[in-house]
């Protein structure tokens, strides 16, 4: 993911440890019996530093190789966002996916979103141009994401409370219990209207 290299500059050591766990993880999952598929890196902003972007670009890389090399599930997010980016930056040289360039705004996840749900097998995301547009196809699908979204922050804030995470700006969630409850309601509501 994003912060695998650390923000640095490429380096072998960190790339071989990267490599090794996640040849571990594949071992690991493969043992337990269950299904895994990789998903590359989301791409880090060349102009806020593109030593850190190329690293991610040979991550990337890496990772897609290993389809071929070792008949992994990889669903590339990385190409796409990147190709994105670089299409907008030619309309518009201050566009950007992530302010910060790290944690993409909404249009950014959109991007990602659309590459998962494509490398999935779902076709009818290509005729849409954001996540309103391609849920309102479906039967109360503006319902269900809003209500998806509620449970999402809801629930990122409690995990971010309850591990003590300090990163700014971030608001206080409710107790892990709780949120975990009102978590399980929100998810028979979108059940029901998935009916």
């Amino acid at each position: 993911g994003m912060n695998d290299g650390i923000y640095l500059p490429f380096d072998d050591g960190r790339f071989q440890k990267y490599h090794d766990g996640i040849i571990w993880l594949q071992d690991q999952v493969a043992k337990s019996g269950a299904q895994i598929i990789f998903l590359t890196p989301p791409v880090y902003d060349q102009q806020k530093g593109a030593a850190y972007a190329n690293v991610l670009d040979m991550y990337s890389d890496w990772l897609i190789s290993q389809r071929y090399t070792a008949n992994w599930q990889v669903i590339d997010v990385h190409g796409p966002m990147r190709k994105y980016q670089e299409d907008k930056r030619e309309l518009d040289s201050t566009f950007a996916l992530a302010a910060d360039g790290v944690h993409p705004n909404a249009e950014g996840h959109w991007v990602m979103a659309k590459a998962l749900l494509l490398g999935l097998g779902e076709k009818e995301v290509l005729k849409t141009n954001s996540i309103q547009e391609f849920m309102s196809a479906y039967r109360n699908g503006k319902e269900i994401l809003t209500l998806t979204e509620q449970k999402h922050q809801m629930m990122k804030d409690a995990w971010l409370t309850a591990t003590g995470h300090t990163r700014p700006g971030m608001k206080q969630g409710l107790p892990l219990k709780e949120a975990l409850l009102k978590s399980a309601q929100l998810e028979k509501e979108i059940e029901e209207l998935m009916k």
